[in-house]
């Protein structure tokens, strides 16, 4: 297996991510107890701004839980393996036309078995 096949396959638990979205709500309905004295009315500014940077976050990290999906964000991956594709098939045939590189030998001892 493959080291792009196991980051697909390793599933994130989901007591992880649902202990990450309750500590950020938590975080948000706490924090402007604690900031009000200081900031007063800016307070709901200061909520907000730490509320949208922290559940940004949160929707970041849930987007790049899977990598290789469909999404329009991922990687193009059936292109990607079109141009491998392509560039290995050069190569062999470039190999071929060449008798003395090292490629052509070994295909040809492994074909004569």
């Amino acid at each position: 297996m493959g080291g792009c096949e196991r980051i697909r396959n390793t599933p994130i638990p989901f007591s992880y991510s649902s202990y990450i979205k309750q500590f950020v709500m938590l975080y948000a309905l706490v924090m402007p107890f604690g900031l009000v004295r200081e900031f007063g009315y800016g307070t709901v500014i200061a909520c907000m701004f730490t509320f949208f940077a922290t559940m940004g976050l949160e929707l970041l990290a849930t987007e790049i839980e899977e990598p290789f999906g469909t999404d329009i964000n991922d990687p193009p991956l059936d292109t990607l393996t079109g141009i491998i594709a392509r560039d290995v098939g050069v190569i062999l045939s470039a190999d071929s036309t060449n008798p003395g590189t090292p490629a052509t030998a070994m295909a040809s001892a492994s074909s004569a078995r």
